[in-house]
């Protein structure tokens, strides 16, 4: 047995852990095996977070074990539901109380989350999400909010969820939910950007802003499409394209911006888009070609007829 403290490394499924066990004093014991009653464990990840497994087991009694895997397995589930590798497998279903839920398939069972507000349901600190607690917390506080490691794995398991809820939701092509969920982990990025403990923690998490705007675009674009028309598809994906623009150029990377897969990917959306409902020009489009060809006078028209079909959509 390895000395009190002492970490061991061990892996599985491709991921190392460190295993730290200690003798527990003066404490009653979980209820483990004989052999080791005496002896806590916890697993820490390599990121050194720590994962607690000193409950205790389930009754051994094989009557009981039987009688509790009728009620509590969920194979009949996952036989029904199958896993497909490499694709997003989502459904939205009725709950036992009447609301509803969203499920997400994953290679060893399923997520379900809800479909407003936090996706775990959960209501921290009496707020509907985290970043609303932080944010109400920065309000109280005299100076500027620097977040703890606790906030930091917090905020992180906030975005962790709304990126699961925000895949089902793309998947289910319920693509204005899709939005409002960007929306929201895009936000708090701004908010953990401002309030970061270290430049490291920020760019670890500023990598990810192209994807969420990439989805944001997408989700957007064709929430348009649905709802309004080609045109107004086409200048949500000339609105987002032109923030990619200015995220290459903060970043000073503006030379890699036209070779970028994601805003490649955009760009083909925006022509496959154009090309099926034979779009030609949109008039935003129209409207920055007249005011680069300095003809104010055809750029004041163009005003007036985006204003008047932005007031008939409203």
């Amino acid at each position: 047995m390895p000395s009190q403290g002492r970490g061991q490394r061990c892996s599985g499924s491709g991921q190392r852990f460190k295993v730290k066990t200690a003798v527990a004093q003066g404490k009653s014991a979980p209820n483990f095996s004989p052999l080791t009653s005496g002896v806590r464990l916890s697993i820490m990840t390599t990121d050194n977070r720590v994962a607690d497994v000193n409950r205790p087991h389930a009754p051994r009694n094989p009557a009981t074990i039987r009688a509790m895997a009728k009620r509590q397995d969920i194979d009949a589930l996952l036989k029904a539901w199958k896993y497909e590798p490499g694709e997003v497998v989502a459904r939205v279903v009725g709950a036992g109380d009447g609301r509803q839920v969203v499920q997400m398939r994953i290679e060893m069972g399923l997520l379900q989350m809800e479909v407003h507000n936090r996706p775990d349901g959960t209501r921290p600190h009496n707020c509907a999400t985290y970043f609303d607690y932080l944010k109400q917390r920065q309000a109280l506080e005299e100076g500027s909010l620097v977040l703890t490691p606790e906030q930091c794995q917090e905020a992180d398991r906030e975005f962790t969820q709304y990126y699961h809820r925000r895949m089902c939701w793309l998947a289910l092509r319920e693509f204005d939910k899709a939005v409002l969920d960007a929306d929201h982990t895009l936000a708090f990025m701004d908010f953990v950007r401002d309030h970061s403990p270290e430049e490291e923690w920020t760019m670890v998490h500023e990598q990810y802003r192209p994807f969420v705007l990439f989805h944001r675009a997408q989700a957007g674009a064709l929430a348009k499409l649905e709802t309004i028309g080609p045109d107004a598809a086409i200048t949500e994906l000339n609105a987002s394209l032109a923030q990619f623009r200015d995220l290459f150029e903060e970043f000073e990377m503006s030379e890699r911006y036209d070779e970028d897969e994601l805003v490649t990917r955009l760009q083909g959306l925006k022509e496959s888009i154009r090309e099926h409902y034979q779009v030609g020009r949109t008039l935003t489009e129209q409207l920055n070609d007249a005011v680069a060809a300095e003809d104010y006078e055809l750029a004041a028209k163009l005003r007036d007829e985006m204003s008047r079909r932005e007031a008939a959509n409203n």
